[in-house]
């Protein structure tokens, strides 16, 4: 599945997710947990359901702020039990 363009860049990504979270989602997209994908670029919005480590789907939402130092800023959403910011 092709992620949006543009995406944060690596410094954007470390600065809004800590070191562990960000390893586990990028190894849930190498594992194809990213169930479904969906990028609003007017509104900066991306959508969409992965599988969690117990089978589960999760609902997440990102909104992708403006930075003056990173260009963007991450902020995630998602409906597992860790809520904000997770993999």
């Amino acid at each position: 599945m092709p992620l949006p363009s543009p995406l944060p860049t690596p410094e954007a990504l470390a600065a809004s997710f800590d070191p562990g979270s960000l390893e586990r989602g990028r190894r849930y997209q190498r594992e194809g947990r990213v169930a479904s994908l969906d990028y609003n670029a007017p509104r900066s919005l991306i959508t969409g359901k992965v599988r969690g480590s117990g089978g589960r789907v999760y609902a997440c939402i990102v909104r992708l702020l403006p930075d003056a130092d990173l260009g963007s800023r991450v902020v995630a959403q998602c409906a597992c039990p860790v809520g904000y910011n997770c993999k």
